[in-house]
């Protein structure tokens, strides 16, 4: 029974296009691992934090990231239970420029510790109001961070989030 019952599966897989567990899982990894490292966990509101972005190509040819780097194709940020970075991309939408070597290659980033946007007029909890000298700073807290690909190959993981004191 068992031998008959995994051949009809076999055989309904194949007659209607099903793609197999294992092609699956295997179609579903991407070549890229990404891993942030920070050169310190805690900052002084209002100062940037430094680090770089390691980027690991598994596959033995390069890879063409599928963005624009002035579009932002990778961005860290800060975020907490009360606050949440969401990066903020120009509209230069130039030809994909980003080429990741097979092997490991380090991106520097610089992760702010500012809100993104600020209003003029009456504050909420989303925005607060802008300081004379421009955006404010986030409150002190404990935060993580938040980080966005863009132009990866399907099914790159983002990395572990690193958790970040500001004082």
């Amino acid at each position: 029974m068992k031998r008959g019952l995994i051949g009809f599966v076999a055989t309904l897989i194949l007659l209607l296009g099903i793609p197999s567990f294992a092609n699956a899982s295997i179609g579903a990894i991407s070549p890229i691992s990404i891993r942030l490292v920070l050169r310190h966990s805690s900052v002084v509101a209002g100062r940037v934090l430094d680090g770089d972005a390691i980027i690991t190509n598994h596959s033995s040819k390069s890879i063409l990231v599928q963005a624009c780097a002035e579009d932002g194709w990778l961005d860290v940020g800060l975020s907490n239970q009360s606050y949440t970075y969401s990066p903020i991309s120009p509209a230069v939408w130039c030809t994909p420029t980003v080429h990741i070597r097979p092997g490991v290659n380090h991106f520097p980033i610089t992760v702010s510790t500012e809100y993104q946007v600020c209003t003029k007029r009456t504050p909420t909890i989303d925005l607060p109001k802008c300081g004379k000298t421009g955006m404010p700073i986030l409150p002190k807290g404990q935060y993580h961070t938040s980080v966005f690909v863009s132009g990866f190959p399907k099914n790159t993981r983002t990395p572990s989030t690193i958790n970040v004191a500001i004082r």
